[in-house]
């Protein structure tokens, strides 16, 4: 449909996240993310969904692409379909997580729940 289109966004060639900021592009027009707000990312097919406070961003991107470009010292990979911000996270179970600011409950997968607790721990 038209509004899809409108909210399908990708990343310009070679670009690395700027300080705190990643611009993504939309048809012509780069629009800038601050990855502070970023809460998580979601994985889609062959596309990835940013998640901030205040707006969903749809990226033609995969998520080892994303793993890259967000700072492993503040985000972690927890699932085959998630990447989540390690501050925003409120509680842990041996299967999921809950995302404090936006009460989201996010599924761990067992081949990521190692890492993700070694880094809660030096948190």
């Amino acid at each position: 449909s038209q509004n899809d289109k409108k909210l399908l966004y990708s990343f310009p060639e070679n670009s690395k996240p700027i300080e705190d900021v990643l611009f993504v592009k939309s048809n012509y027009t780069l629009v800038k993310v601050n990855i502070n707000d970023l809460i998580f990312v979601e994985a889609l097919k062959d596309y990835v969904i940013f998640n901030t406070k205040t707006a969903r961003y749809v990226i033609h991107s995969t998520m080892k692409n994303m793993e890259e470009k967000l700072s492993s010292r503040d985000f972690v990979r927890v699932h085959r379909s998630f990447i989540v911000r390690l501050s925003d996270v409120q509680s842990v179970t041996p299967q999921s997580l809950t995302l404090e600011s936006i009460s989201k409950e996010i599924p761990i997968g067992g081949s990521y729940k190692e890492s993700l607790l070694k880094k809660l721990k030096r948190m």
